[in-house]
């Protein structure tokens, strides 16, 4: 079947994948001991590690001294009716939230949540230790009764995991992992504690619940960090706690200071900040990222986490796309376009725009002529491009260019001025990407003007050969004013060359005659990758250890991987 058309996930500002870890009811002095760096808790040597490697924020604050607002307020940006009711029934909240966002955009997302009855889900009810006040999913109407939605809800530990969170780290290492990705540890792991945990956190607040969760994120935050999409890509990893004890140590005041620590590959390492941040930076964070619109005035307002970041960072920036690309008009009148300008990496501000024709002749003007922009918003204004009874006939270039500042950016459209029936052609979309040995598809889309009515024979060619093509139908008729479609499958075999093709698709009718150009990419991304647990052995002579060897397929790699084993002393047997 051919390859379906995917909307990619738009690159991040600051990360192209993100994992949030949320844990339970420690303030940043219980976990550090004191005001960071150094971050060095009695009881959480491993936590300390990760804030003194990576990136500590010395005042970030809860919502609200209890759980569930910290959960879905990060989600929804607003603690809704809270204080006066903090815990309203699941699935009641009709309001906008990220998920929404997420998928308007194209960001893949995933919510995952230990000990949750179903292996998929949305569960609504406690069933210790896993707890629906550590779901902050559950609260909205749209995502509860939505299957598809709930499906994206998982279970983080199912049966037969042989690491810690498999279903996680798994998905971290099959190189499609979601763009967003939430975990909430169960009461046995979040230092919440359960009176059924066999790990020593039986109690809220002790001691042994601060260790017991400690060495819970010992066992997995390294396998986040050395997953595949840790590794290979811009990936970024937060951990966190829900409410804190009512107690700050960088100032001594009262205020409910949390652990908000940034690690893997994006983040600047060996760092603290002052700076006052609450769980809404965290949502403002994600939106400026994938340049998402705000949700409420509390996420408008708050300071996105930039700071923690480096190089790799977007500057602030700003898009321009039109909508017709491609226009027709005859002599003596006008036709229209609309032109969008998007925030990117948290770009604010305004966006003049101009338009000019090439040849001279068509005449333009844009409402309004300049836009504003904030950050992660998009603003359109109207192009209206005019001729006169004495434009001449032929193609010409439209240039409109936007400019704020030292940043200007321009989009050329096409404008066909024709006097006698004639149509249009257009492919949607213009770029494939394939693998060798799969198909894919694009829309070709032919259009009457000027009253032409007619059969249009349509055939492919492609340069350099290799792939082949068809078009199904071959002829389209249009009548006066109308549209027709036929459907371009490209296939690709086994043995196609990789590299980049054209792909030319002609119309023909008569004396007529008009040509689209796609381009093709084939690819070969199939592979696999290999790990060792443990990776490092010890024994005593005239003896035997193990290692577990553990293969994935990424990118749907299929096949028999061969293996075998070198020793660098050739003194062992193996």
């Amino acid at each position: 079947a051919p390859a379906p058309i995917v909307q990619a996930a738009p690159s991040g500002v600051y990360f192209d994948h993100l994992v949030v870890i949320m844990m339970e009811n420690e303030g940043i002095s219980n976990i550090c001991g004191g005001n960071p760096p150094p971050c060095n808790g009695a009881n959480t040597p491993y936590l300390s590690s990760l804030a003194n490697s990576y990136g500590i924020s010395q005042q970030d604050l809860a919502l609200i001294n209890t759980s569930w607002p910290d959960y879905y307020g990060i989600i929804g940006a607003s603690i809704f009716g809270c204080p006066s009711n903090c815990y309203p029934a699941p699935g009641s909240v009709t309001a906008t939230n990220l998920v929404d966002r997420f998928e308007a955009a194209g960001v893949t997302w995933k919510g995952y949540f230990e000990n949750q009855p179903p292996t998929a889900g949305c569960a609504t009810s406690d069933s210790e230790p896993y707890t629906y006040i550590h779901n902050g999913f559950v609260l909205f109407q749209d995502i509860t009764s939505n299957a598809a939605r709930c499906n994206n809800l998982v279970r983080a530990n199912p049966s037969g995991c042989s690491v810690t969170d498999c279903a996680l780290v798994n998905d971290l290492n099959s190189g499609s992992a979601p763009n967003f990705m939430w975990l909430s540890p169960s009461d046995c792991d979040d230092m919440r504690g359960y009176s059924g945990c066999s790990n020593g956190c039986t109690s809220d607040g002790s001691a042994s619940c601060m260790k017991a969760g400690d060495n819970y994120l010992k066992s997995l935050v390294p396998n986040i960090l050395s997953s595949t999409t840790f590794q290979s890509g811009r990936s970024a990893l937060f951990v966190t706690f829900d409410e804190g004890i009512g107690y700050c140590p960088l100032n001594g005041s009262s205020e409910n200071c949390v652990y908000a620590v940034w690690a893997g590959p994006t983040a600047k390492t060996s760092y603290s900040s002052p700076t006052k941040y609450t769980h809404y930076s965290l949502t403002k964070t994600i939106e400026v990222n994938w340049n998402l619109a705000s949700l409420t005035s509390n996420d408008a307002g708050a300071t996105a986490m930039s700071e923690f970041f480096g190089t790799s960072v977007q500057s602030p920036d700003f898009s321009i796309t039109a909508n017709p690309a491609t226009m027709s008009t005859t002599p003596g009148s006008s036709t229209t376009s609309t032109i969008t300008l998007t925030s990117l990496g948290g770009f604010t501000g305004t966006i003049s725009l101009s338009a000019i024709s090439s040849p001279s002749g068509p005449s333009t003007s844009l409402n309004p002529s300049s836009v504003s922009l904030s950050s992660g918003s998009s603003s359109s204004s109207t192009l209206t491009v005019t001729t006169q009874s004495s434009t001449p006939t032929g193609t010409y270039t439209i240039t409109v260019t936007g400019s704020s500042g030292s940043t200007s950016h321009s989009k050329n459209l096409s404008l066909t001025v024709s006097s006698s029936s004639d149509f249009s052609i257009s492919a949607n979309p213009s770029s494939i990407h394939l693998s060798p040995g799969s198909s894919g598809t694009s829309m070709i889309t032919l259009t009457s003007l000027n009253s032409f009515s007619g059969t249009i024979g349509l055939s492919a060619a492609i340069s350099p050969s290799g792939p082949s093509a068809s078009l199904s139908p071959s002829n389209i008729s249009l009548a006066s004013g109308s549209s027709g479609t036929s459907t371009l499958t490209i296939t690709t075999q086994s043995s196609t060359p990789t590299g980049t093709y054209t792909i030319t698709v002609t119309g023909t009718s008569g004396s007529l005659s008009h040509s689209i150009s796609l381009t093709l990419t084939v690819s070969s991304v199939g592979d696999f990758s290999i790990s060792a647990n443990p990776s490092s052995l010890s024994m005593t002579r005239s003896s035997s250890t193990t290692s577990q060897i553990t293969l994935t397929s990424l990118n749907g790699f299929s096949g028999t991987v061969n293996l075998s084993v070198t020793d660098s002393s050739s003194r062992l047997q193996s």
